[in-house]
């Protein structure tokens, strides 16, 4: 083969390892149903990197679990809450490790929340170091950690950290 060839072969075969590695670590999902409203609507597509690494997870990142099982859909949420740390909600309000954190994400005012029936208040939780607290955005319409039947969230059950929301 001469050196021509042997570049631009090398060149194809760098490209194909870098589209592999893409697909099988980054993927498109569309949002269903209306929990991260007005964040992210029902029907947008989000970018996703696969099987993020518990380390590179932060407060206010917005993951895609299966909570219940592979068989389940996938969800999408927003963390709250950190392995170690200690929440509570109080009439609506959010307290990580007994401070009131700021929650600028999500679209229903605390009065409301309240009126509604929501879990304006949560008995205090110590999460285990596998457990994440996650919540929707539309607290109005959202199955999340602040409900009993829910609760905190295993880190086994985050299949992905959302990296882009495409508008």
């Amino acid at each position: 083969m001469k050196k021509k060839q042997i570049i631009t072969l090398c060149i194809s075969m760098s490209i194909i390892a870098i589209l592999v590695l893409l697909f099988i670590n980054f993927r498109l999902v569309e949002m269903d149903g209306p929990a991260m409203n007005s964040t992210i609507k029902d029907g947008q597509l989000m970018l996703t990197k696969m099987n993020v690494s518990e380390k590179n997870l932060k407060l206010y990142d917005i993951i895609i679990l299966k909570p219940f099982g592979e068989d389940d859909m996938y969800y999408c949420k927003r963390i709250y809450g950190l392995p170690g740390d200690t929440i509570q909600i109080k009439k609506g309000k959010i307290y990580v490790n007994n401070k009131k954190i700021d929650d600028p994400y999500k679209n229903i005012d605390d009065n409301t929340y309240a009126q509604l029936g929501l879990q304006a208040n949560t008995k205090k939780i110590t999460l285990k170091n596998n457990e994440y607290f996650v919540l929707g955005d539309n607290r109005g319409n959202s199955h999340d950690s602040s409900s009993p039947d829910f609760g905190p969230i295993k880190s086994s059950t985050i299949k992905g950290k959302v990296i882009h929301v495409f508008k």
